[in-house]
């Protein structure tokens, strides 16, 4: 099979109108090759979506791209590593004048069957997707828990591997129970099992960050009640680690360092990519701010590698501070101009959001929440 792409690449979404203050044109962007079918998810035969959002500036240049939606981490950094290597766009403009604009796009990533169907005689689209959810809810469960249409995966945040278990080459196991809410989000996470208590903190971390297409009961927005189990090990899909990743192990595991100190590179690497944290569900309902200092090493390619948690208000700040550490890329490190792996550390901040704390309907979970 070999690899298809169906870029969607709207050209509403490179326009402008005309606005009051004055006249807007739209630019251009000729975007060259495609994003890399990552070889992991091919070879499980996953078929996946992004759809990214990033700005265009006064010079044309691609700026924080971001995904909005990703049904797997690896599509993401796929489609962000694709974007960051584009040449510069022709820019929009107002009153004849360079202005930076928002772009959204949508890119499928799908295999192709090695037949065509006999009525359109074009290849049919093949693969399954990374994570799915049961159609039907299991019997028995009390009726607020009760959906029609199951909730959809819209984004899969990464998974961190506690990077001590994975130095030691500890492999095991987590489940969380979750609760998606009527807007998709993730507003309640409780780990059930665990081998390690840091799988069952990196697992629940994951979880807040992802996002769904809400649960739908009678044609409205319903509250759903799920479970997932996850494997830790170094074949796992989720936790699998590539090969910059695996050298950095070895290095660390021989006591091969020091890496590259900031004060030694020609300049301070810059993000790139930048998402900020989630702010975990529990925190919120119990009222509590608070900050995390993370770890980690920025690739020779500008990837961030091996997140851990240095100092934490507390746990779930830690994890949600790392989860969202493995999406940031930065510029290559250099050293008299050659790129460097470097040792960083981040402080994020996390303040309360606004508006009510999720409540849990008065009868609480039900017993037996169905697996995705």
């Amino acid at each position: 099979m070999r690899a298809l792409w169906g870029m969607l690449l709207a050209l509403a979404a490179f326009a402008a109108a005309a606005t009051e203050t004055g006249e807007r044109t739209r630019g251009r962007c000729h975007f060259e090759g495609e994003p890399l079918y990552p070889l992991l998810l091919r070879e499980h035969g996953n078929r996946g979506v992004v759809t990214m959002r990033f700005y265009i500036n006064p010079r044309g240049e691609v700026e924080n791209p971001e995904a909005i939606a990703s049904t797997h981490p690896l599509f993401e950094r796929s489609a962000v590593d694709w974007l960051l290597h584009q040449k510069p766009c022709t820019p929009w403009t107002k009153d004849g004048v360079p202005v930076g604009n928002w772009v959204s796009q949508t890119y499928t990533f799908a295999l192709r069957s090695s037949g065509s169907t006999a009525r359109s005689g074009v290849d049919m689209d093949v693969g399954e997707q990374t994570f799915t959810i049961g159609a039907a809810t299991k019997p028995g469960l009390p009726e607020e828990w009760r959906y029609d249409t199951p909730p959809e995966v819209q984004y899969v945040a990464p998974l961190v591997y506690p990077l001590p278990l994975l130095l030691a080459e500890t492999s095991g196991s987590a489940r969380v129970l979750f609760v998606v809410d009527q807007d998709g989000r993730v507003r309640y996470a409780r780990v059930l099992e665990s081998t390690q208590p840091e799988f069952g903190f990196a697992l629940k971390a994951s979880l807040e960050s992802w996002r769904f297409r809400p649960a739908m009961r009678k044609g409205k927005p319903c509250l759903a009640s799920l479970q997932i189990e996850q494997r830790f090990n170094s074949r796992n899909r989720e936790t699998w680690t590539d090969r910059p990743t695996d050298n950095l192990l070895d290095r660390i595991r021989d006591g091969k360092e020091p890496f590259a100190g900031l004060a030694k590179l020609d300049r301070r690497p810059r993000a790139l990519v930048h998402p900020n944290p989630v702010f975990p569900p529990d925190r919120q309902r119990e009222g509590g701010a608070g900050s995390a200092l993370i770890e980690f090493i920025i690739g020779a390619d500008g990837v961030a590698r091996l997140p851990s948690i240095v100092s934490a208000d507390d746990p779930s700040l830690g994890w949600a501070a790392a989860t969202a550490i493995a999406r940031w890329r930065f510029e290559p490190p250099t050293q008299e101009g050659k790129p460097v792996e470097v040792r960083a550390r981040i402080p994020m901040e996390f303040k309360l959001p606004e508006g009510e704390a999720f409540q849990l309907p008065p009868g609480g979970l039900p017993d037996q929440p169905p697996k995705p």
